[in-house]
């Protein structure tokens, strides 16, 4: 799942989205570190509207095993 800025997102809790909540994601930056030996990771951290502090939309181990900490909002829902 991709995410942009503009998107609105709820935030996952024990693999479950809260509802409760609508955050709009403000912006986005992927930040990779790591070597060919031990493995490469990478996480997605978003700025969030109206929040103080950054939130990690998405983590990868070699870009396979990935935890992913939002999920997109729906209209209407």
């Amino acid at each position: 799942m991709e995410f942009k800025p503009g998107d609105k997102i709820y935030k996952r809790k024990n693999g479950f989205a809260d509802k409760s909540k609508v955050y709009e994601i403000e912006s986005i930056t992927e930040e990779s570190e790591g070597n060919w030996h031990d493995g490469y990771n990478t996480i997605w951290v978003a700025s969030l509207v109206g929040e103080n502090e950054l939130f990690i939309i998405k983590f990868a181990i070699w870009g396979e095993i990935t935890e992913i900490y939002a999920e997109k909002a729906i209209k209407n829902e």
